[in-house]
């Protein structure tokens, strides 16, 4: 059948026969017998595996990164009987979130283990896609690749698939750091060093991509710790 159609058709298939006749007057002749005969063929559908391509996505660490207008899919049949089924995403890190519009028609599965299924009319998968967005686990600058799965349906209930990988890339940013200064206020008597306890705090970032450092202000002229380093204008840094 042509590519990709399940429409039927009708072979017609003759059979001539032929006798020379070298009694005809003013030269031979042939004498013919026809049988014409038809065969109807049936064409069962079968799902054809459909297009899918996806861009690679660049976004911020701790936020969300859209990646769903990276991604094209298609059906190949273009006789009308086929439509999409359903958009599989797997590999999704954990701690991630995926984000999608609410608002629109169709369903996005949760699945566990990092796989998340679209599914509903085929607009509506096409409609939810488009709204797609990754938020990278808390603090976390790697990468993931997620596993696009694309299946199609044939009006017979058959089925086929195509997968791909896509690339997101998740650009490192400062994290925000703890601070503490114990109890809030300190008593320093004249002409005496004192201890200052309490002061300090501590990364939130902790896949080691960050280092920290502590700076006080408004020290008056003429005071001085025992370590660090004065930055001039009452600014020191530890």
């Amino acid at each position: 059948p042509p590519a990709n159609s399940d429409v039927d058709f009708a072979l017609t298939v003759t059979a001539v026969s032929e006798e020379f006749n070298p009694a005809e007057p003013g030269g031979v002749a042939l004498l013919q017998a026809t049988t014409v005969a038809t065969i109807p063929v049936t064409v069962t559908a079968a799902a054809d595996t459909p297009s899918l391509a996806a861009t690679t996505t660049t976004g911020n660490e701790d936020s969300p990164i859209a990646f769903g207008g990276g991604i094209t899919f298609a059906v190949t049949d273009m006789d009308g009987s086929e439509v999409i089924s359903k958009l599989r995403m797997a590999g999704v890190p954990t701690g991630a979130v995926i984000g999608w519009n609410n608002l629109l028609p169709g369903t996005v599965t949760n699945l566990g283990g990092g796989i998340y299924e679209i599914t509903g009319s085929d607009a509506a998968i096409r409609a939810i896609a488009a709204t797609l967005t990754l938020t990278p686990p808390a603090n976390s600058d790697v990468d993931a690749t997620l596993t696009l799965t694309v299946t199609t349906r044939d009006n017979d209930g058959s089925s086929a698939n195509r997968s791909i990988t896509q690339d997101i890339i998740v650009t490192a940013m400062a994290d925000a750091p703890t601070a503490s200064v114990g109890a809030g206020n300190f008593n320093i008597p004249e002409d005496t060093p004192t201890a200052l306890p309490g002061l300090g705090g501590a990364l939130t970032d902790l896949d080691g991509s960050e280092t920290h450092l502590f700076r006080i202000s408004g020290i008056p002229a003429g005071s001085a710790f025992n370590s660090g380093t004065n930055l001039g204008g009452g600014i020191w840094q530890f």
